[in-house]
């Protein structure tokens, strides 16, 4: 009776040993387990490329594009800009163009074109030039176009390819092309042009050469 007892006994508690209770399956297990089933490994062949396109939610913010962008961007379209309130003192050289208003002491070079409605004590050299209701001390010269307006200053010789006065100018002028005085215009000096137009009611005091090519 007792080895029949004893081997019932074996039976029953190995049964329990080996039998699973799904009842006691833990919250935390759960968890493993549906993050194992999300897992997906990777295809052996997929490798990584530098020269993917990196995407943000907000655009393509470091994107190929806008890297590419910033390759074509050309420094001489910047504009740099001397308010009236501003007083510069010192030489001035720059790819940008100009646009002052305010007080510039010190030559000027320019390889691009200025605007100006300020005062420039000092020497201008430029690719092209505009200069309206402002006072100049000072030489300019310009590769092409040289405009003056009215109620302009200059004191100083002015040099370029195709000059158009207003105001008053007191210094020599010279033009490879043609020179073209306003109604306006005040001159205090000599003119050498190939071309001459002088609208009525210009001043003129000074010689006249005509350029033969």
């Amino acid at each position: 009776m007792n080895k029949n007892f004893q081997q019932a006994f074996n039976e029953v508690f190995s049964l329990k040993k080996g039998k699973k209770n799904p009842d006691i399956t833990t919250e935390e297990e759960k968890d493993k387990e549906d993050l194992t089933e999300n897992i997906s490994p990777a295809p052996a062949d997929e490798k990584y490329e530098p020269s993917q396109e990196i995407k943000s939610s907000k655009g393509p913010l470091f994107g190929k594009k806008y890297l590419s962008e910033d390759k074509d961007y050309d420094p001489s379209q910047k504009i740099t800009v001397i308010t009236e309130d501003t007083k510069i003192t010192g030489t001035i050289v720059t790819n940008s163009k100009l646009l002052i208003s305010g007080i510039v002491e010190g030559d000027i070079e320019c390889k691009n074109a200025i605007t100006t409605s300020g005062k420039i004590f000092g020497n201008i050299k430029c690719e092209s030039a505009e200069i309206e209701n402002a006072q100049v001390e000072g030489n300019i010269s310009v590769e092409n176009k040289l405009l003056i307006k009215a109620n302009s200053v200059i004191t100083g010789d002015l040099s370029g390819k195709h000059i158009e006065i207003s105001g008053i100018i007191k210094g020599n002028i010279n033009a490879d092309q043609y020179i073209k005085m306003c109604s306006d215009a005040k001159v205090t000096g000599d003119i050498a042009a190939s071309a001459l137009s002088i609208d009525s009611g210009a001043s003129l005091q000074g010689n006249v050469s005509v350029l033969t090519k």
